[in-house]
């Protein structure tokens, strides 16, 4: 909204609708079925489409030396193919790593719930959905420092310069250290849902409608 009025001097009023959740849909997700078939418990995850946006690449070089198991989940953005060829080789030179693709929700969410962490080193996001929808699973958060999640996410995640490996490692293992954040986790299934949304936008239809 700051933004907003920054960049459109005279405006008279917004309103601000978050993105939100499907708690009954997080509900029914349990990281027990992607820890059967991965054989992996308590790694590092990042979900999001394979581009350069989403900034993979980086996340894997900042854990290059680091021994936990990292697994990325996204579809490749058709108009960067070079990009998800390049994250699939370094995937490939890194011990401990799955790159996916394609995978079905119901085991993108099961890989959320059986995560230690959930890493989105973006270099822009407004609130970043993986980061909540992890939140709301249990996963601690980190996000980048780019963009507006700081405004969803607040002091309970941990925050990296996308520019930056070191940074992004630095915070990977501090969000480790500390855990999930019941009061995030809380926050988003009170606050940053699908129904949540709906009302908000429903009330400003009608009062311009009105």
């Amino acid at each position: 909204a700051a933004r907003l009025r920054s960049r459109l001097p005279g405006t008279r009023r917004e309103v601000v609708v978050p993105v939100g959740v499907d708690p009954a849909e997080l509900a029914r997700a349990s990281g027990d079925e992607f820890r059967r078939r991965s054989g992996l418990d308590g790694f590092v995850l990042s979900v999001g489409r394979l581009e350069d946006l989403k900034n993979q690449l980086s996340l894997v070089e900042a854990l290059r030396d680091d021994p936990a198991p990292l697994v990325l989940i996204g579809r490749a953005n058709p108009l960067q193919p070079g990009y998800a060829r390049a994250l699939a080789r370094a995937a490939l030179a890194r011990p401990r790593t799955l790159l996916l693709t394609g995978l079905p929700r119901p085991l993108v969410l099961s890989a959320m719930a059986a995560a230690s962490v959930h890493v989105l080193p973006s270099w822009f996001e407004t609130a970043g959905l993986a980061s909540l929808e992890a939140a709301a699973l249990g996963c601690a958060v980190v996000a980048s420092d780019r963009g507006y999640a700081r405004a969803f996410l607040g002091d309970d995640a941990l925050y990296c310069d996308p520019a930056d490996p070191g940074s992004i490692l630095c915070a990977v293992r501090e969000a480790r250290r500390r855990g999930p954040s019941p009061p995030l986790r809380a926050r988003v299934l009170e606050r940053f849902t699908e129904a949540a949304a709906a009302e908000a936008q429903a009330r400003v239809y009608a009062e311009v409608l009105g």
